[in-house]
């Protein structure tokens, strides 16, 4: 009972104790005939101001895709910090405070994504619960985005 295959057909792994050839796909760890998350765009996008909905709280940029997808593509971002670092996670410091002891959290930044687009907005200030000013978040911000198959 092999739990391996390599043949004109690509390269098949099984759990061990699992017969390569009648194994679910629950119990294959690796097909090469599989579809997988492939990336097709990449690149810096530097956002600036806008006019519209939360104009006032967010700056905003858009990428167009020389080409619709036919599903809609994951699309990831990250800050290109001047100090070096990145911004990667959706809320950092951004607790607005409404009134003493309570706070309002905003993402630091939000994808909207679609078939011929996405657009990239970012908050205008990062804030502590403190209500003192930490900073403005990154003008750029590098992204990717995948082309995946659909079930």
């Amino acid at each position: 009972m092999p739990n391996k295959r390599i043949s004109s057909g690509g390269i098949k792994i099984a759990r061990p104790g699992h017969d390569v050839d009648t194994a679910g796909p629950g119990n294959i760890l690796f097909d090469s005939s599989f579809p997988a998350a492939k990336i097709r765009y990449t690149g810096v996008l530097t956002v600036g101001d806008y006019s519209g909905y939360m104009d006032d709280r967010y700056r905003r940029a858009i990428y167009t895709f020389p080409q619709s997808f036919a599903h809609l593509p994951i699309v990831f971002a990250a800050s290109q910090n001047s100090d070096g670092s990145s911004d990667q996670g959706g809320f950092y410091k951004n607790a607005i405070p409404l009134s003493p002891g309570t706070a309002r959290y905003l993402p630091l930044y939000t994808i909207d994504i679609y078939r011929d687009r996405f657009e990239l907005y970012v908050l205008r200030y990062r804030i502590s619960s403190s209500s003192s000013w930490q900073g403005l978040p990154a003008d750029n911000w590098k992204f990717w985005v995948l082309s995946h198959p659909v079930a």
